[in-house]
């Protein structure tokens, strides 16, 4: 929604008014908001549909939404556009949640009880854009609490996961598998700390986890077979992003990130490589857009058991609406050799990422 309000027209402005209106009411007495949500209220179960998870809050979703309320924030600002004192309120309640899970753990962890704000489970990277979070509270109410806890639990990650040599825990169905996504939130992190605080060393780690990130990112054009259909579009997986090591796929750019940190590393630094993998990740999302002059049709799965005994016939080919960016850069196997080089029918948060490389990179990109 901020990516769509900030360069969109007015439906798109108002729709992301009440994006943040839907946002903040389901927002919890602790302060973290319900995982899923239906437009009326109507509160959904989380990921897993365990009993013991039911009041489970995923806590990066909760840092994600902090991060981002804040972008919609400065861009109401600049837009002139008054912001409810509510919607403030709520959002302060929030980045205290996480002041207050800081203080009484030591750690940021992974899940949390919606109920008491506890932690229930912890360990992980899961939650490493919380430091960008924090920064922008700290910009936005000039609290110094905020700041203090996004430098101690930032550096925290950094060493207690980062200089080990991996993040983990950034997507939540993969428990805590190394992943990509948090490699990147902590650069997200990184980024945000040296901007406001100029304090060389936060410029040094983010340096390194910019390196780190880079090896989750394919650095080669993988040679689809014959007959697939990113052999027929001629997909180039240069810039791809490696998603974690339960999902053994690549996908079109960063989790749900522009890039625009990269970018601001090669400002700081003048290290072209950085430019280069900037540049490597958010050209490459839009090839894998279907369209209607240039379709992407599905891999023909889901099979549907009904048609045809216990194996099933596969479904009719269907083309992937106009928008449409699926997740897959499939590589390799893993979902069986037919759905190398494939995607299903299935809209994506790379439609996400896509966006904000529109708000935030195109301005860039177009200079360079």
């Amino acid at each position: 929604s901020y990516a769509l309000m900030k360069i969109g027209g007015p439906l798109e402005w108002e729709r992301g008014l009440k994006t943040l209106k839907h946002l903040f009411s389901t927002q919890t007495p602790c302060g973290f908001f319900h995982e899923t949500a239906l437009e009326d209220g109507s509160i959904l179960p989380g990921i897993f549909g365990a009993p013991y998870a039911e009041n489970w809050a995923f806590l990066r979703k909760s840092a994600d939404a902090l991060y981002f309320i804040f972008k919609h924030f400065e861009l109401t600002r600049e837009r002139g556009s008054v912001i409810p004192e509510k919607y403030t309120e709520k959002t302060k309640r929030l980045a205290d949640a996480f002041v207050s899970l800081w203080e009484r753990y030591g750690q940021m962890g992974q899940f949390a009880d919606l109920r008491t704000g506890e932690l229930v489970v912890g360990g992980s990277t899961g939650c490493a854009i919380v430091g960008a979070a924090l920064v922008r509270a700290y910009e936005w109410f000039g609290r110094e609490d905020y700041l203090k806890t996004a430098k101690a639990c930032t550096e925290r990650y950094v060493w207690h996961d980062l200089m080990q040599g991996y993040t983990t825990g950034g997507p939540e169905e993969i428990l805590q598998d190394p992943d990509s996504e948090s490699a990147f939130a902590l650069l997200e992190s990184l980024t945000e700390l040296y901007r406001v605080t100029g304090e060389e060393i936060w410029l040094e780690y983010a340096k390194t986890c910019a390196e780190f990130c880079s090896s989750w990112v394919v650095a080669y054009n993988y040679d689809f077979p014959d007959g697939r259909e990113f052999y027929r579009l001629d997909m180039k997986t240069v810039g791809a992003v490696f998603a974690n090591v339960q999902n053994k796929h690549a996908a079109p750019g960063i989790c749900t990130l522009s890039g625009d940190s990269l970018y601001r590393l090669y400002r700081w630094t003048g290290d072209e490589g950085y430019l280069e993998l900037f540049c490597d990740i958010t050209l490459t999302v839009s090839q894998y857009m279907s369209t209607d002059c240039r379709p992407v049709w599905s891999w023909d799965v889901p099979k549907d058991p009904t048609l045809s005994g216990s194996e099933g016939t596969a479904s009719p080919r269907e083309k992937l609406p106009q928008g449409f960016i699926c997740e897959r850069v499939n590589m390799s196997d893993w979902e069986t050799a037919r759905c190398v080089g494939g995607v299903f029918n299935g809209s994506c948060w790379c439609e996400t990422t896509n966006l904000l490389i529109l708000a935030e990179c195109a301005d860039i990109l177009e200079k360079i």
